[in-house]
């Protein structure tokens, strides 16, 4: 028995070792060849990258959510902070913080079903390493407000469960503040949020002590304080809402749901447990898991409002994945006997997200060395001499906001002005090329001008009738010189 005990602690202790390595590997990628982009990269290009406060606000295109990538606030107390490596190490932080809190919460889960120290370990990896690994394109780009988001959701997972088993108060404080900045971190959070806290107060609320309930009324009052703040500061004085100008604002729903669940098929798993669920908590009157059923109604929730918002992009749902995963783990660990299975089941899974994140990385890895080579270029030519040209934007709407053509040319130009560092303000020209009176200039064309028919074929007639070459492209921009060198 000893012997066996011996072998067990070994195998898993190789397991750890592998799950630290593999760890280790997707830091290192996090950081590897960090590069800006066009894009968000913008907002901290003109913030925490020249040394001022990051705050995400645009009232004009009706969004409100002041705290997203508030984090890298952070790094204006650090001596060269406002560098870019001082900016995607606090991405591979975060990305340690993320799998430190949901091995935590994972291992409390799993601990409710199995007591045993080999098999309850080994599913904690693989789960794990499983969300680990389905998160990981959040962390690899220094965009995305959702990165930071399902930290904060993951901390108030973690921190509701430990308060309703200790009632202690310190929880209390930590659903509070966890609620509150990723209430202001993404609009639709907090109706999440406040879905969450109804289920608990419904059909679970003579198990509820007095502050438990105060605390899940708090949920809802949330929601209902940020929805008329954004409604007087975001949605009043909106030009037009921030999706409306999209070019996917058009298409039909069903189209948006096809591209949603072809890019997570796991919600049809999500949404499959859901069906189940409801069927044994409304007819079965089976509600010995509320919490965990809760934390899945509010991410079907948050899906159903994203996919309402026509906003189809994969980084979206993945705070729709961090909330329904505890309800997909405490359903298979309860209802599935055979934990074989389910470790056969996962190890599958996980050597397919291998696959994929091997191609993201790979392709992540060519976009940064692409773009680094390719602005180092043209601002080598800009510093020659060189009048640089951006092509007329191709997207017009009825309203003022920037449109994403638009939006690309000033990121670029924020990118311009910061890898400069000589304290002028440069900007682009606008035009088509067509009355410039020497060769010695740069044409700039945003591949969103294809999506406008006439504008596309009047550039492809300038570019034969001026003999013009593609002499770089990078992140949807192509760069076209007229002189051959």
């Amino acid at each position: 028995m000893k012997l066996l005990i011996s072998k067990t602690n070994r195998l898993l202790s190789i397991c750890w070792i592998l799950f630290v390595l593999i760890v280790s590997v997707l830091l290192f990628f996090i950081v590897y060849r960090a590069a800006w982009g066009l894009g968000d990269d913008m907002q901290l290009l003109k913030s925490t990258a020249v040394g001022k406060l990051m705050l995400y606000m645009h009232g004009d295109s009706g969004r409100f959510s002041p705290l997203a990538l508030f984090d890298f606030n952070v790094l204006l107390l650090i001596p060269k902070g406002n560098t870019l490596i001082a900016h995607y190490l606090l991405m591979a932080v975060s990305y340690i913080v993320f799998i430190s809190l949901s091995l935590l919460f994972y291992h409390r889960i799993i601990s409710e079903c199995i007591n045993f120290k080999a098999p309850k370990e080994l599913l904690l990896l693989l789960f794990g390493l499983f969300i680990l690994l389905k998160v990981y394109p959040l962390f690899i780009s220094i965009v995305f407000p959702e990165r930071m988001l399902i930290i904060l959701l993951t901390a108030f997972m973690i921190s509701y469960i430990y308060w309703i088993k200790t009632n202690k108060f310190i929880y209390a404080i930590l659903i509070i503040v966890s609620t509150l900045c990723s209430t202001y971190t993404k609009e639709p959070v907090s109706i999440a949020l406040c879905v969450f806290g109804t289920v608990i107060l419904l059909f679970n609320y003579k198990a509820l002590t007095l502050q438990q309930k105060v605390l899940n009324l708090f949920l809802c009052i949330n929601m209902i304080i940020f929805l008329l703040l954004y409604y007087f500061i975001g949605y009043r004085h909106a030009d037009i809402i921030y999706y409306q100008q999209l070019d996917f604002s058009a298409l039909p729903y069903i189209e948006i749901i096809n591209r949603v669940f072809r890019s997570h098929k796991i919600l049809f798993l999500f949404y499959g447990i859901f069906c189940i669920r409801a069927y044994y908590f409304i007819v079965k009157k089976e509600r010995n898991q509320v919490y965990y059923d809760a934390l899945l109604v509010s991410g079907i929730t948050y899906s159903l409002i994203l996919i309402y918002l026509k906003l189809h992009f994969s980084h979206y749902y993945f705070t729709v994945i961090v909330l329904c995963m505890p309800s997909l783990i405490i359903n298979a660990l309860k209802y599935y006997k055979l934990k074989t299975g389910i470790v056969l089941i996962l190890s599958t899974c996980i050597l397919i997200m291998f696959t994929y994140t091997y191609h993201y990385i790979k392709e992540s890895q060519t976009e940064r060395a692409t773009f680094t080579a390719c602005t180092s270029r043209l601002i080598d030519d800009i510093e020659k001499g060189y009048d640089v040209i951006w092509y007329n934007t191709a997207i017009t709407t009825k309203s003022s906001v920037p449109t994403v053509n638009d939006a690309k040319k000033a990121s670029l130009e924020y990118y311009i002005n910061y890898s400069m560092k000589n304290n002028r303000h440069y900007q682009l020209l606008a035009g088509d090329g067509q009355n410039q009176s020497t060769n010695h200039f740069i044409l700039l064309y945003a591949i969103e001008n294809n999506n406008v028919a006439e504008i596309k074929n009047g550039f492809e007639a300038l570019v034969h009738n001026n003999k013009l070459y593609l002499s770089d492209s990078f992140d949807g921009i192509n760069v076209y010189k007229q002189t051959q060198p």
